[in-house]
């Protein structure tokens, strides 16, 4: 038996296949074409994107060829926030607004700094962002209800080409966002947020793992999926990546080291963690994902990259320059890097806006390999600083993302935090997390967390070493102190030349 997980990314879109193993049989991925019209402007064209989503689907099963019979199940993801508007047909009513769009801006400062930010926070328990749903919609006005029927997220879009029915799940729901308590669409925050026109305009939410219906024949002749095979209701990305790593008992914690470094933490109660810092997805199981962005991930890295060592810059060729760094020892250096590259400061595990990179401690000496692992070691306590707003501790980390692959990262971090890391066989979690939920439905297993034994394998684990946890945690002490520091000078000379 095999099954399927579709994943709608902001980039790319790509389709996974796996067998009952969790293994990768086939993927195809195609390229996301994006609209910059203005400033701060994210759009897609919805049938573009459905095309192009349906094209990595047919490429897979014709790969398969008679395998495709074995498929037994869909299941879709995609990025979360922005709105995508259908008619009462489902037809695409205007371009797509994708979540990394900021015309929103102007929405969110005024909720911020007005009298409503507490009662938005206790009912969502998310911090608000300009590509979140209910600030696109505010920031578009009244225009366009008239002519909408429902207010879709990007994969409810591709379950609504594969089925013809319209409706999303809690997950995508949370981050338009809801109210985090009844698992519903909430009227107040449109209401806070400036938008109440918009209420009524958003689909049923059904269970994330139920089945949405089944692959009609005309999406079938698209894709080559088996016309009536069923489609589930999917994830968000964020929570779909969550089960494809097998962190769904409460306790379990992932960190995504990409662009950007996401941890997430699984809890039984959403209003537990520091409000209004990361946002908080329910998960199939009752329980409760909550992320944090770390804005200062591998694009940071990048940054060193390009500037002193071009020749891995772009090559992703990172043996050499690691050994160069590993023979610098590990919480050894003189030096302090605070990895806050981005122009919007940090998000977590507090806001900043001011904040930015430094570092500290530069002197003669100092060489190539000590400022590398200066910044491995910055990034990695931005990430355990991150840890701080969960409100307990991780019992064991499991990390995916590029950044997993280093040779560096992995045990510097279980040093650091002083827990075991362990790192997975798949590459595709957020494909796989769906793929998964499609197959529950199905009977390939019988409940998820059986799926997750079957599915999830870790490849290896690393367990911290005691002497280097109490070195990092007096490095550690002069991260902290360096971030106040700076971040009382940044905030002090904000704006100036």
């Amino acid at each position: 038996m095999l099954v399927v997980g579709i994943d709608k990314g902001t980039s790319v879109t790509k389709t996974a296949v796996f067998d009952e193993n969790g293994t990768q049989v086939v993927s195809a991925s195609r390229r996301v074409r994006q609209f910059h019209d203005g400033p701060g402007w994210h759009e897609e064209d919805p049938e573009d994107t459905w095309a192009r989503t349906a094209g990595t689907v047919a490429e897979c099963m014709a790969a398969l060829g008679a395998r495709t019979a074995d498929v037994v199940g869909v299941g879709v993801t995609g990025h979360m926030g922005g709105a995508w508007f259908v008619d009462a047909a489902g037809r695409s009513v205007r371009r797509a607004i994708a979540w990394p769009d900021t015309r929103a801006n102007d929405v969110v400062a005024r909720l911020e700094n007005g009298p409503d930010l507490d009662e938005f926070l206790r009912i969502t328990e998310n911090g608000a962002l300009p590509g979140m749903t209910v600030p696109v919609l505010a920031h578009l006005g009244p225009e366009l209800v008239d002519q909408v029927h429902a207010v879709l997220n990007a994969k409810d879009f591709v379950g609504l080409r594969l089925t013809g029915r319209m409706a999303s799940e809690p997950s995508d729901a949370a981050f338009v966002p809801s109210d985090i308590d009844r698992g519903t669409h909430s009227a107040r925050v449109l209401e806070i947020l400036g938008a109440p026109e918009w209420s009524g305009k958003f689909p049923e939410l059904i269970p994330s793992g139920s089945v949405l219906g089944e692959v009609t024949p005309g999406a079938a002749e698209l894709t080559g999926l088996p016309a009536g095979t069923p489609v589930v209701a999917g994830l968000g990305d964020a929570p779909a990546a969550m089960v494809g790593c097998g962190a769904v008992t409460p306790g379990s914690a992932v960190s995504i080291l990409g662009t950007s470094w996401l941890s997430a933490t699984v809890v039984t109660d959403p209003h537990g963690g520091r409000r209004g810092i990361g946002w908080m997805y329910p998960m199939p199981n009752g329980a409760f994902a909550h992320f944090v962005a770390q804005q200062a991930g591998s694009s940071t890295f990048d940054w060193w990259l390009r500037h002193l060592a071009p020749e891995v810059s772009g090559t992703r060729d990172f043996a050499a320059l690691e050994a160069e760094v590993l023979a610098v020892g590990e919480a050894a250096t003189n030096l302090t890097f605070l990895p806050y590259f981005s122009a919007a400061g940090t998000q977590a595990p507090f806001k900043a806006p001011n904040l930015r990179g430094t570092l500290l401690g530069l002197e003669d000496a100092t060489g190539r390999a000590d400022i590398f692992r200066a910044v491995y070691e910055g990034l990695a306590y931005a990430m355990a600083d991150c840890y701080s707003a969960f409100g307990r501790t991780a019992e064991t980390i499991r990390l995916t993302g590029g950044g997993a692959a280093s040779a560096i990262w992995p045990g510097v971090l279980s040093n650091i935090m002083g827990v075991p890391v362990e790192l997975l066989a798949a590459d595709e979690g957020a494909a796989l997390g769906v793929a998964v939920l499609a197959g529950v439905s199905a009977g390939v297993w019988p409940t998820l967390e059986a799926a997750e034994k079957s599915v999830v394998r870790v490849v290896r684990r690393i367990e911290p070493d005691a002497e280097l946890h109490r070195a990092h945690q007096r490095q550690f002490a002069r991260f902290t102190a360096a971030q106040r520091m700076t971040r009382a000078f940044y905030d002090d000379h904000r704006g100036t030349a």
